[in-house]
């Protein structure tokens, strides 16, 4: 999908370019504008009752502010403003925070439809209040009775936290938990429920029952962001049933969350608290209203970048020595699995791409190709693996020695077609590193101020 900046600038620039003669932009004129901004909204996802609504108040808005009669170079920037405006106040302004209680259990109770990723978002959850929240004493109960795999999943994730984790299959089973619970000092629960489907009165009438004996603090409904248009039934059918107080948005790495977001804000005003971007524990992310809007019109979000660097602990003295070495064309296989585990530590290349700010049609060929990028990366990753200290500081005797490159193909269980690719673009990569380099070197006399020419 393209770059929301992309679709609203190329809707406007060609409205007002090919449409539009006359030196102001009136009312009849802004209605095709916006008809046209209506349709990239509804493929982008989002309801069309609140693409209706959103762009009725921004027309009502240029209306009383007796913007409507502007000139043509005006326009753009006016409507795009606006647009960036009007969704950063629609998905609520300001990040809202967990409901944590200063005394006293924590319990968040998480809901939600077949396969959205309840259960990896109760561990990243976890993973969450223990880390950021400095929570200690954390336990989680996987009440998905009829899918026994999700507590064993669910036990693999916590249990390096030092997360208890329980399996509850009965509610008889669960009101004992929860008498037992008086007597133990635990400071936040987390609760795993089974998958609903739309239609399932008696899935639905069971998850009320859990709710009634749980007594949540906050109930989560975990919304899948590639549920596109069906989203707003989801959350309608969850909010017709049972108390929700929130929304997380998964798998919002592998396509805009837009859609499903604003939707479910703007009719039911629930918040968004988090957005599950990546396969790892460590990938929840506070939902910023100001930040992923800013991501989502290409702007990037260098403030989640600047913040993921700091907590990842990525080493920048040992980052800017592997740029130095790079540039000299003296880099080996060896920086490059060490650089390869340093952007994995951000997890997806796309969800990484995404936090800087677009580069017209570069950042978003880099997206169309991340996933496949992302692959050749895991192959590098095994083959180097498989070398020994020596050919991975000395490359070349690899493409010199057939029994080497045979041992690696073996020992990885690649194909020797893979291996010569990477010793190829190895190759490659070093020389341009080297001819760039070089260019620097020309142009500034000394390698001391490189970072600020590369700035």
């Amino acid at each position: 999908m393209l770059l929301l900046s992309k679709i609203i600038q190329k809707t406007l620039a060609r409205k007002i370019k090919h449409n539009f003669l006359a030196r102001v932009i009136g009312e009849k004129e802004m209605e095709l504008i916006f008809e046209e901004l209506k349709n990239e909204f509804i493929k982008a996802d989002v309801n069309y009752e609140v693409t209706e609504q959103f762009f009725k108040e921004i027309q009502d808005n240029l209306r009383e502010e007796k913007r409507l009669f502007m000139g043509k170079e005006e326009v753009q920037l006016e409507l795009y403003q606006k647009i960036k405006d009007k969704l950063i106040n629609s998905l609520g302004e300001e990040a809202e925070p967990l409901k944590l209680r200063k005394k006293g259990r924590d319990k968040f109770l998480l809901i939600g439809t077949n396969g959205a990723g309840k259960t990896t978002t109760v561990a990243k959850l976890a993973y969450y209040l223990k880390t950021k929240k400095g929570i200690e004493s954390i336990e989680t109960v996987s009440l998905d009775a009829n899918r026994a795999a999700a507590f064993e999943q669910l036990q693999q994730l916590v249990t390096p936290l030092g997360v208890k984790s329980h399996f509850i299959k009965e509610l008889e089973e669960l009101q004992e938990f929860e008498e037992e619970l008086k007597n133990r000092e635990v400071n936040s629960i987390l609760y795993d429920s089974g998958g609903v489907i739309p239609k399932d009165i008696e899935g639905l009438s069971y998850l009320k029952k859990l709710s009634s004996l749980v007594n949540p603090t906050e109930t989560i409904l975990v919304l899948d962001a590639l549920a596109g248009q069906e989203s707003l039934e989801i959350v309608k059918l969850f909010c017709e049933s049972i108390t929700v107080d929130s929304l997380i948005v998964t798998k919002s790495d592998s396509m805009s969350p837009l859609g499903a977001a604003l939707s479910a804000h703007y009719f039911y005003k629930l918040p968004i608290k988090f957005l599950g971007e990546g396969e790892g524990i460590e990938d929840l992310i506070v939902f910023y209203p100001d930040r992923i809007v800013s991501k989502l019109l290409g702007e990037g979000d260098v403030q989640t970048l600047a913040e993921k660097i700091e907590e990842k602990e990525i080493d920048t003295n040992q980052a800017e020595k592997s740029i130095y070495k790079f540039l000299k064309g003296k880099f080996d296989l060896e920086d490059l699995i060490l650089q390869l585990k340093e952007v994995k530590k951000f997890g997806s290349i796309g969800s990484l791409l995404k936090m800087f700010p677009s580069l017209n049609n570069l950042t978003e060929k880099l997206l169309s190709q991340s996933s496949a990028v992302e692959e050749e990366f895991a192959k590098w990753e095994v083959l180097i693996q498989s070398m020994t200290p020596y050919e991975k500081q000395n490359p070349k005797v690899i493409k010199a020695e057939s029994s080497r490159r045979a041992r690696i193909v073996r020992g990885s269980g690649r194909k020797v077609e893979e291996l010569n690719r990477l010793l190829n673009k190895w190759e490659q990569t070093k020389k341009k590193a080297e001819e760039i380099g070089q260019n620097i070197l020309t142009k500034q006399g000394d390698w001391t101020n490189i970072f600020d020419y590369l700035k």
